[in-house]
């Protein structure tokens, strides 16, 4: 069973990455990649860097992450 729980949520992360790649190749096509999604602002390179799929910059994911 506990192998089982661990392989379903192996699968869901992979999914989840999947799913944040191609949103990212999206924002590409739309020429909008590197913007946040919320205020529009530049990503900063060092996030992108890190987490070349992430949405939205630091001070916005910060607020979305103390909403929480």
């Amino acid at each position: 069973m506990q192998q089982q729980a661990m392989a379903q949520a192996a699968v869901q992360r992979l999914v989840m990455q999947r799913r944040r790649a191609q949103a990212a190749l999206d924002r590409v096509d739309r020429s909008v990649y590197g913007l946040c999604c919320d205020c529009g602002m530049e990503i900063g390179l060092d996030r992108l860097l890190s987490d070349p799929a992430a949405p939205f910059c630091r001070d916005c994911q910060e607020e979305r992450d103390a909403a929480r």
